[in-house]
């Protein structure tokens, strides 16, 4: 009765060894589980209020500014700049926040085809080059395929790897690479390696939540509403694959992506 009333921190004593024992296990996980969720969705409530408050009151101030003529002519041009930037940040958001209602369609379904994950590799890192060039971090692929092709869908292909990328960018500082290798041994593996700030050790089981966020002083910096990983788990299990990550703080993350075609 608690649990439905919505106490989710309530949990059954466990008193014995039989059947009783394990319904009160199994509602136990059930309650964490569901405290869990609702977690995350305050923090989904917490963190699309606060993304979303920024870049509307800077706009609101580019604007405010203009049009009271407190912006020079010379600055005008500036000013729509980082008008832009703004919106593109909110373009993201939605962006995102429309992949996941995607994902959980029943209609949605990937279209693989053969793929020339080499040269599809190429190309997004050659999409992503000039921010990393403005952030000063170098982008190195490293390739050891052996097959010319691998039955993918490109455009879920080409998000995964933004995604992965974008990740890694956000917390690599100057002058540290980010390394993508590609081999294809047993199965296909794309892997992502930055040299940046890490991810707590506490942290780690749950970077592929929806809506999960590490430390927030360490994260708000970054923006974002802690759903890029998320999205990119679904898209590999869409696949049949899988992904992992590994990192140390301070010495930087590895994402590694392995599909079986």
């Amino acid at each position: 009765k608690a649990i439905s009333l919505g106490r989710y921190e309530q949990r059954v004593p466990i008193e014995s060894t039989d059947e009783l024992a394990d319904l009160s296990e199994s509602l136990n996980s059930m309650a964490e589980s569901l405290q869990r969720h609702h977690y995350l969705q305050e923090q989904l409530i917490t963190n699309v209020s606060h993304e979303l408050a920024t870049p509307l009151t800077n706009i609101g101030g580019y604007l405010e500014a203009l049009t009271d003529g407190m912006i020079e002519d010379s600055k005008r041009t500036e000013t729509f700049a980082l008008m832009k930037e703004e919106v593109d940040r909110l373009s993201a958001m939605l962006s995102e926040v429309r992949t996941l209602s995607l994902l959980e369609q029943p209609q949605f379904h990937i279209k693989t085809a053969p793929l020339d994950v080499k040269d599809a590799t190429e190309k997004i890192l050659k999409q992503m080059e000039p921010q990393f060039e403005a952030k000063k971090v170098p982008l190195i692929l490293h390739s050891e395929l052996t097959k010319e092709s691998h039955h993918l869908d490109k455009d879920r292909y080409t998000q995964i790897l933004l995604n992965l990328l974008s990740n890694a960018l956000k917390y690599s500082a100057p002058e540290h690479p980010v390394v993508v290798t590609l081999t294809d041994k047993k199965v296909l593996t794309i892997e992502v390696k930055d040299h940046g700030e890490g991810i707590p050790a506490k942290d780690l089981p749950y970077i592929f939540e929806r809506f999960y966020r590490a430390d927030q002083s360490r994260t708000r910096k970054t923006g974002g509403i802690g759903v890029g990983l998320a999205i990119v788990k679904e898209l590999v299990e869409a696949h049949s694959g899988r992904i992992t990550a590994t990192s140390t703080e301070g010495t930087g993350s590895t994402f590694t992506v392995s599909f079986s075609s």
